[in-house]
């Protein structure tokens, strides 16, 4: 996803520098042409998806660490900060795509990523209690069925 970003970014770099050669050229006749609208609205739109995109990794990147970290290492409050980050930022995002009238998918994936991880924080919490001890660990186990 993030090459097509960077390709898009090139297009559109590509698209003002057209227009400018044309505006400099209607200059010598003295005629004012304002920036192009839709130029505008594409780096916007191209902002917006690159930021939601670089968040979805981000996102990505913390989770993947997570699930194969030592259990016993893990930072319950640093994980829950981090995805609360993240999860502000693509709602901020999303308000802003909506306002908009724009949808995207990536948004509302990753949003329900992250509230379902959040919701399960308060069983790793619990799990990390220093009260657990080898027999809860053990009753634990049994009731997964996991060796």
């Amino acid at each position: 996803a993030m090459e097509f970003v960077a390709s898009m970014h090139t297009m559109l770099d590509s698209l003002k520098m057209n227009e400018n050669k044309i505006r400099r050229g209607l200059g010598i006749f003295k005629i004012d042409q304002p920036p192009s609208k839709d130029i505008v609205a594409l780096e916007k739109d191209l902002e917006l998806l690159e930021q939601v995109w670089q968040s979805f990794q981000k996102w990505q990147g913390l989770w993947a660490e997570w699930k194969v970290g030592v259990f016993a290492d893990i930072q319950t409050d640093t994980m829950e900060m981090q995805a609360q980050q993240i999860l502000k930022k693509i709602n901020k995002l999303g308000r802003e795509i909506k306002s908009r009238d724009k949808s995207w998918e990536i948004c509302e994936h990753t949003k329900r990523e992250i509230e379902q991880f959040k919701r399960t924080m308060p069983l790793i919490q619990a799990l990390k209690n220093p009260a657990m001890r080898p027999r809860h660990w053990t009753q634990l186990k049994n009731e997964v069925q996991k060796p």
